[in-house]
């Protein structure tokens, strides 16, 4: 997709750089799990450019395009995982509240808003537009491209596919008369269906929800020490690791090593997940109506996790 000349000052600016230190696998790329540990780097600017770029090819809106844009300005170190040490994690939204205030007080971005006589209210919650971001299990422009970029990191699909299955992809009203990015094809649907819940599966697997329960604790664990403060969230992945390295190095050591955790462990810890699903909507109905992938979608669903998860020495 072209880049919108209108967007490129605003991905110089200093508050969406620093998003090229983030990751959006929330810092389990920092772990030994074979998951995890061979991924390409996928950074949050990656994807809120990507976002953006969507919005602009969907909409031809400058609003809704900066809006996606803008999506996870706020975004602290390592992402998710500081809704675990905000005890948000079922959620995730805490990670958002302060959007509006970086844009609002970054004299650059509000310089440029300015110039395409845009205000703040237009672009700071994304929310506002339902191709940009909708109640799950719909599909928008966020929820689209971090499956489609994170199906080609995870190798569960190539770059061709998700270019088809953009392509096919247009706006149209889903069952509550709200604008909704549909699929016109029953087959691109049921790939990208498929596709999401394979990674619906790698966001809730046992590594991530145990790598990310330890992560936070050790974040928390430095900021009770005052190795870290909480505006050290807000600065970049590479700044806080090289705190913890110096003044934790054991503890961060120690994570950097999990590798595996035990089968069938008797002790541990036992950490639940949000359960982030896509039912795409194809020529005026959900994908779910069709029974194999229910059938799929329902298992996915009424996974527990209730077992004890520990790292093997």
């Amino acid at each position: 997709m072209k880049t919108p000349n209108y967007l490129i000052p605003y991905l110089h600016t200093k508050a969406l750089l620093r998003l090229q230190k983030i990751s959006m696998n929330c810092g389990m790329n920092e772990t030994s799990f074979p998951r995890f540990v061979n991924l390409p780097y996928y950074s949050r600017y990656e994807h809120s450019f990507k976002c953006a770029l969507l919005a602009s090819h969907f909409t031809h809106d400058k609003a809704q395009s900066l809006a996606c844009l803008f999506h996870d300005i706020a975004t602290p170190v390592f992402a998710h995982t500081i809704d675990f040490l905000n005890g948000d994690h079922m959620k995730q939204e805490s990670t958002e509240a302060y959007t509006r205030e970086i844009i609002a007080h970054d004299p650059d971005l509000m310089a440029l808003l300015d110039k395409d006589h845009l205000t703040l209210d237009q672009v700071d919650d994304y929310h506002l537009y339902p191709i940009c971001d909708n109640d799950s299990p719909r599909l928008s422009c966020d929820r689209l491209e971090y499956t489609l970029s994170n199906s080609v990191y995870y190798g569960f699909a190539t770059k061709d596919t998700c270019q088809a299955i953009v392509d096919d992809l247009i706006i149209a009203k889903n069952e509550e008369e709200v604008d909704e990015l549909a699929f016109q094809n029953e087959d691109f649907a049921m790939t990208f269906g498929r596709m999401s819940l394979a990674c619906s599966h790698v966001y809730t697997a046992d590594e991530d929800r145990f790598g990310m329960e330890m992560l936070a604790r050790l974040l928390k664990k430095a900021m009770d020490l005052q190795v870290l403060t909480f505006d050290d969230l807000y600065t970049t992945e590479d700044l806080v690791i090289a705190k913890l390295k110096q003044a934790l190095p054991e503890d961060y050591q120690r994570f950097t090593s999990y590798h595996a955790l035990e089968d069938h462990a008797t002790d541990g810890i036992i950490v639940d997940a949000k359960k982030r699903y896509i039912d795409p909507f194809v020529n005026g109905h959900r994908l779910s109506q069709d029974p194999d992938y229910k059938q799929a979608l329902d298992d996915y669903l009424h996974t527990d996790f209730n077992d004890y998860l520990k790292a093997k020495d």
